[in-house]
């Protein structure tokens, strides 16, 4: 079960952190961890320096994420009292989770209290709601790659997708949130899934350098399909403490 509700969202962590700025050192939290599916990952973009803390209230899926990673602290607790002290952290992961606890909000506090200053939290939710999705040309993910690669900041999610989570970060005194949202669709690659979110007026002045002239024209034909539909998004958000 675990298996089919995180699979999708791996190559979605593994582009979003491929972009961002991840500790080299110190401790870094996996909160609620499951069997451990996700710590790989997490573990090809930190410094071997790290130390993986395992953290999920399933002792048995503690013990399985702890074989998943060599040298993971695998603990038994509640994310809504964690059972560490404060500031320990560099950084904290929630993966697929936070919908998870009674209380949001506590367990967001948790997570505040946990992190080193200045220490990072990345939250990864999923939720189903109708939204505008534009099925454009691959060529245009290949544009936004491209211009990542270049170093432009990634788009970050619509006003309306990522209003909820933003209040909920800064109530619990997380600064400079930044949330990409995705569309949940595991047959195409993840750039494709963040830019179906997006309106042509969202991405056309960061993408048309990388776009030649007949892809371009094929864009705009693909605003012309457009449909409002009932999907899952994924949202995916780093902020700092």
């Amino acid at each position: 079960m675990f298996t089919d509700l995180h699979a999708p969202l791996i190559p979605i962590l593994r582009y979003t952190l491929a972009t961002t700025i991840l500790p080299s050192t110190g401790v870094v939290l996996d909160l609620a961890c499951g069997p451990g599916e996700k710590l790989p990952v997490l573990a090809d973009r930190c410094g071997p320096e790290v130390q993986f803390v395992a953290l999920d209230i399933d002792r048995e899926a503690v013990g399985a994420a702890q074989v998943s990673q060599p040298d993971t602290n695998g603990i038994v607790g509640n994310g809504m009292a964690l059972p560490l002290r404060d500031a320990c952290c560099t950084a904290v992961f929630c993966i697929a989770a936070l919908g998870l606890f009674a209380n949001a909000a506590i367990a967001l506090d948790e997570m505040h209290r946990v992190l080193h200053p200045d220490g990072r939290v990345f939250i990864a939710t999923a939720t189903q709601l109708w939204a505008p999705v534009t099925h454009w040309p691959e060529a245009l993910a290949t544009a936004y790659e491209q211009a990542l690669m270049a170093g432009h900041p990634p788009l970050s999610a619509t006003a309306d997708l990522q209003e909820y989570s933003s209040q909920l970060l800064h109530q619990a005194g997380f600064a400079a949130p930044q949330i990409r949202a995705f569309l949940l669709a595991p047959s195409i690659r993840p750039s494709q899934a963040e830019l179906a979110l997006f309106s042509w007026n969202d991405v056309r002045l960061l993408i048309t350098p990388y776009l030649s002239h007949t892809n371009l024209q094929h864009c705009e034909h693909a605003t012309e399909s457009v449909e409002i539909e009932l999907c899952t998004v994924v949202l995916v958000t780093e902020a700092i403490k």
